[in-house]
Protein backbone atom coordinates (compact mmCIF):
# COMPACT_ATOMS: atom_id res chain seq x y z
CA UNK A 1 0.00 0.00 0.00
CA UNK A 2 3.07 2.57 0.92
CA UNK A 3 4.48 1.96 -2.63
CA UNK A 4 0.63 2.68 -4.40
CA UNK A 5 1.05 6.47 -1.84
CA UNK A 6 4.41 7.15 -2.64
CA UNK A 7 4.38 6.96 -6.66
CA UNK A 8 0.63 6.48 -7.47
CA UNK A 9 1.67 5.41 -11.12
CA UNK A 10 2.87 2.01 -10.21
CA UNK A 11 0.46 -0.09 -11.29
CA UNK A 12 1.52 -3.46 -9.80
CA UNK A 13 1.37 -2.06 -6.62
CA UNK A 14 -2.59 -1.91 -7.25
CA UNK A 15 -2.18 -5.25 -8.72
CA UNK A 16 -0.85 -6.54 -5.90
CA UNK A 17 -3.51 -5.06 -3.46
CA UNK A 18 -5.87 -6.31 -5.69
CA UNK A 19 -4.75 -9.68 -5.28
CA UNK A 20 -4.50 -9.62 -1.04
CA UNK A 21 -8.06 -8.25 -1.46
CA UNK A 22 -9.36 -10.85 -3.34
CA UNK A 23 -7.54 -13.52 -1.20
CA UNK A 24 -9.34 -11.81 1.80
CA UNK A 25 -12.75 -12.43 -0.59
CA UNK A 26 -12.75 -8.26 0.07
CA UNK A 27 -13.99 -8.39 -3.82
CA UNK A 28 -14.93 -4.52 -3.82
CA UNK A 29 -11.95 -3.28 -2.58
CA UNK A 30 -9.90 -5.90 -4.98
CA UNK A 31 -12.18 -4.58 -8.17
CA UNK A 32 -10.81 -1.06 -7.44
CA UNK A 33 -7.34 -2.18 -7.09
CA UNK A 34 -8.00 -3.73 -10.11
CA UNK A 35 -9.37 -0.80 -12.18
CA UNK A 36 -6.78 1.49 -10.56
CA UNK A 37 -4.10 -0.37 -12.31
CA UNK A 38 -5.62 -0.75 -15.87
CA UNK A 39 -6.44 2.69 -15.87
CA UNK A 40 -2.41 3.03 -15.62
CA UNK A 41 -1.82 -0.16 -17.89
CA UNK A 42 -5.14 -0.53 -20.21
CA UNK A 43 -2.93 -3.39 -22.40
CA UNK A 44 -2.59 -6.21 -19.58
CA UNK A 45 -3.82 -9.39 -20.17
CA UNK A 46 -3.03 -9.53 -16.48
CA UNK A 47 -5.18 -7.13 -15.07
CA UNK A 48 -8.37 -7.83 -16.70
CA UNK A 49 -7.68 -11.56 -16.09
CA UNK A 50 -7.51 -10.86 -12.32
CA UNK A 51 -10.23 -8.16 -12.62
CA UNK A 52 -12.15 -11.14 -14.45
CA UNK A 53 -11.94 -13.95 -11.67
CA UNK A 54 -12.67 -11.29 -8.84
CA UNK A 55 -15.87 -10.81 -10.72
CA UNK A 56 -16.17 -14.36 -10.90
CA UNK A 57 -15.44 -15.23 -7.06
CA UNK A 58 -18.11 -12.45 -6.55
CA UNK A 59 -20.71 -14.20 -8.93
CA UNK A 60 -21.03 -11.50 -11.11
CA UNK A 61 -20.51 -13.52 -14.47
CA UNK A 62 -21.24 -11.22 -17.00
CA UNK A 63 -18.63 -8.84 -16.09
CA UNK A 64 -16.19 -11.48 -15.44
CA UNK A 65 -16.99 -12.72 -18.87
CA UNK A 66 -16.46 -8.48 -19.98
CA UNK A 67 -13.16 -8.45 -18.50
CA UNK A 68 -11.89 -11.99 -20.05
CA UNK A 69 -13.24 -10.84 -23.54
CA UNK A 70 -11.37 -7.44 -23.23
CA UNK A 71 -8.44 -9.66 -21.49
CA UNK A 72 -8.26 -11.75 -24.65
CA UNK A 73 -7.62 -8.92 -26.68
CA UNK A 74 -4.90 -8.10 -25.54
CA UNK A 75 -3.08 -11.19 -25.57
CA UNK A 76 -5.04 -14.26 -27.60
CA UNK A 77 -2.03 -16.95 -26.23
CA UNK A 78 -3.49 -17.27 -23.07
CA UNK A 79 -5.10 -20.50 -22.51
CA UNK A 80 -5.82 -19.62 -19.03
CA UNK A 81 -7.73 -16.61 -20.00
CA UNK A 82 -9.68 -19.10 -22.73
CA UNK A 83 -10.57 -21.38 -19.75
CA UNK A 84 -11.60 -18.60 -17.38
CA UNK A 85 -13.73 -17.15 -19.96
CA UNK A 86 -15.03 -20.66 -20.22
CA UNK A 87 -15.99 -20.76 -16.82
CA UNK A 88 -17.94 -17.28 -16.94
CA UNK A 89 -19.80 -18.18 -19.98
CA UNK A 90 -20.97 -21.66 -18.67
CA UNK A 91 -22.68 -19.50 -15.09
CA UNK A 92 -24.45 -17.53 -17.96
CA UNK A 93 -26.29 -20.30 -19.44
CA UNK A 94 -24.27 -19.69 -22.77
CA UNK A 95 -22.97 -23.18 -22.91
CA UNK A 96 -21.94 -23.05 -26.91
CA UNK A 97 -19.86 -20.30 -26.32
CA UNK A 98 -17.99 -22.25 -23.17
CA UNK A 99 -17.05 -24.82 -25.03
CA UNK A 100 -15.65 -22.84 -27.76
CA UNK A 101 -13.71 -20.49 -25.52
CA UNK A 102 -12.72 -24.37 -23.54
CA UNK A 103 -11.59 -25.64 -27.43
CA UNK A 104 -9.45 -22.27 -27.64
CA UNK A 105 -7.95 -22.72 -24.23
CA UNK A 106 -6.96 -26.63 -24.92
CA UNK A 107 -8.41 -29.25 -27.36
CA UNK A 108 -11.94 -30.66 -27.77
CA UNK A 109 -11.66 -33.18 -25.71
CA UNK A 110 -10.46 -31.06 -22.84
CA UNK A 111 -13.51 -28.51 -23.62
CA UNK A 112 -16.09 -31.80 -23.41
CA UNK A 113 -14.09 -32.40 -20.27
CA UNK A 114 -14.24 -29.50 -18.96
CA UNK A 115 -18.15 -28.93 -19.86
CA UNK A 116 -18.88 -31.89 -18.36
CA UNK A 117 -17.20 -31.47 -15.00
CA UNK A 118 -19.25 -28.51 -14.70
CA UNK A 119 -22.73 -29.85 -15.69
CA UNK A 120 -21.82 -31.78 -13.18
CA UNK A 121 -21.24 -29.44 -10.41
CA UNK A 122 -24.90 -28.43 -11.63
CA UNK A 123 -26.38 -31.66 -10.88
CA UNK A 124 -26.71 -31.96 -14.55
CA UNK A 125 -25.69 -35.51 -15.21
CA UNK A 126 -27.59 -36.76 -17.82
CA UNK A 127 -25.54 -34.12 -19.65
CA UNK A 128 -22.41 -34.45 -17.97
CA UNK A 129 -22.70 -37.63 -19.00
CA UNK A 130 -23.24 -36.86 -22.37
CA UNK A 131 -19.45 -34.49 -22.50
CA UNK A 132 -17.55 -37.36 -20.86
CA UNK A 133 -18.59 -39.99 -23.53
CA UNK A 134 -17.84 -37.00 -26.27
CA UNK A 135 -14.56 -36.14 -25.06
CA UNK A 136 -13.39 -39.70 -24.93
CA UNK A 137 -14.81 -40.25 -28.41
CA UNK A 138 -12.73 -36.56 -29.36
CA UNK A 139 -9.40 -38.16 -28.06
CA UNK A 140 -9.36 -41.67 -26.45
CA UNK A 141 -6.19 -41.11 -24.74
CA UNK A 142 -8.25 -38.72 -23.03
CA UNK A 143 -10.40 -41.47 -21.31
CA UNK A 144 -8.55 -41.74 -18.19
CA UNK A 145 -9.68 -38.54 -16.76
CA UNK A 146 -12.75 -38.60 -18.65
CA UNK A 147 -13.88 -42.06 -17.60
CA UNK A 148 -13.49 -40.97 -13.96
CA UNK A 149 -15.29 -37.95 -14.34
CA UNK A 150 -18.46 -40.28 -16.00
CA UNK A 151 -18.52 -42.44 -13.15
CA UNK A 152 -18.98 -39.77 -10.34
CA UNK A 153 -21.32 -38.22 -12.45
CA UNK A 154 -23.20 -41.36 -13.02
CA UNK A 155 -22.99 -42.05 -8.99
CA UNK A 156 -24.53 -38.84 -9.09
CA UNK A 157 -27.38 -39.31 -11.48
CA UNK A 158 -28.15 -42.75 -9.80
CA UNK A 159 -28.26 -40.99 -6.35
CA UNK A 160 -31.05 -38.45 -7.51
CA UNK A 161 -33.46 -41.87 -8.58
Amino acid sequence: MKAAEINPKLWQAYAFIGIIYGREKRYDEAITQYHKAIAINPKSSALFNNLGMTYYFKEEYGKAAESFSRALKHDPSKHRIYNNYGLALFKLGRYSQAFDAFKNGGDEASAYNNIGYLYMTDNKYPEAIEAFEKAIEAKPSYYVKASDNMKSAKSGLNAEK
